[in-house]
C-alpha cells in the first residue's frame, strides 16, 4: 500500500555505502548491498504504483458509468417531463373544448338538459324525443 512507500519500511533509512576507514572491499560490500536495497525499494514501489494504475482505471471506468447513467436518467425525466405536459395540454384543450361546447349548448335552448349533461361528463348518447 501506499503507506508502507517510507524510507524505513523500504530499508533505505541508515543506508551507508561508504565510512571513514573502510577498506576497498567493505566499501565494495556496502555499495552493492545499497544497489540491492535499493532495487528492493524500487521493486516494491513499482508494485504499489501498478496497484494504484489498476484502482485509478477501475475508479475512471465507474465514473463513466455514473456519467451514462446520469445522462440516461436525465434524458429519461425529460421525456416524462414531456409526456407529463403533453398530458396536460391535452386536458386543458379537452376542457376548454366541453367548456365551448356547453356555452354553445346553453346558447340553443332546444337542446334537451340530458344530452348537455352526457356530453359535458363524457357519456354522450343521442338525445331522446
Amino acid at each position: 500500500s501506499i503507506n508502507e512507500l517510507t524510507a524505513e519500511s523500504l530499508h533505505l533509512e541508515g543506508l551507508s555505502v561508504f565510512n571513514n576507514g573502510d577498506s576497498d572491499n567493505l566499501a565494495r560490500l556496502r555499495g552493492n548491498n545499497a544497489l540491492r536495497v535499493i532495487d528492493q525499494a524500487i521493486e516494491g514501489t513499482l508494485d504499489v504504483l501498478n496497484q494504484v494504475g489498476i484502482y485509478q482505471g477501475l475508479l475512471e471506468s465507474n465514473l463513466g458509468y455514473l456519467n451514462d447513467n446520469q445522462l440516461n436518467l436525465s434524458q429519461s425525466l425529460s421525456n416524462i417531463q414531456d409526456a407529463n405536459l403533453d398530458e396536460e395540454i391535452t386536458n386543458l384543450t379537452r376542457a376548454q373544448i366541453n367548456s365551448q361546447v356547453g356555452a354553445a349548448l346553453l346558447a340553443q335552448n332546444s337542446t334537451d338538459t340530458r344530452a348537455f349533461y352526457d356530453l359535458l361528463f363524457g357519456n354522450i348518447t343521442k338525445p331522446t324525443k
